[in-house]
């Protein structure tokens, strides 16, 4: 059966299409494998950090109580809470002013963010920021920092952005 050279040229189109989508394809995938990669990395290593306070947070209580002082010493806390839409609340849960305390995001981020001017934060008072994650958004850890009033040194506290609840309609 002869063949016409427009079958032949829709054939030739087809299977060119059919290539170029798995190629499109495979690099999609390869692309969202190396984000999801790098998110649980960067959450991997987030979590080594909080493991690593807590148990030097159990070393100190441990030599304390060894030593007979005082466990509880007035210090700065932090809780990160979703507010409303795209707003957050850093507060200071502790029970020691946070000197010039500041928030911001992973320098790669790649998310809307409203940097909120910095301040002193007495026990009880928080910053509210706005902040939204994007396709883009390979980290949203939050880095809270501030100077303490006993030692002058700038302290850090990382942790990732709460969940926004689902938008409701």
């Amino acid at each position: 059966m002869p063949w016409s050279l427009a079958a032949d040229a829709a054939t030739a189109l087809g299977v060119l299409v059919a290539i170029i989508s798995v190629i499109v394809t495979a690099v999609f995938g390869v692309r969202a494998e190396r984000a999801a990669a790098t998110r649980a990395e960067r959450a991997a290593a987030l979590s080594d950090d909080n493991l690593r306070r807590a148990i030097e947070a159990l070393e100190r209580i441990a030599d304390q109580s060894a030593a007979g002082t005082a466990v509880a010493q007035p210090k700065v806390a932090w809780k990160l809470t979703h507010q409303k839409g795209d707003t957050y609340l850093t507060e200071n849960v502790g029970d020691r002013a946070a000197r010039q305390a500041e928030v911001d995001t992973a320098p790669d981020a790649h998310m809307v963010f409203r940097r909120p001017d910095p301040r002193d934060l007495a026990p009880g008072e928080a910053l509210t920021f706005v902040a939204a994650r994007s396709m883009a958004t390979s980290d949203s850890t939050m880095t809270v920092s501030w100077i303490d009033e006993d030692d002058h040194d700038r302290h850090l506290w990382h942790y990732p952005l709460p969940p926004r609840p689902p938008r409701g309609g």
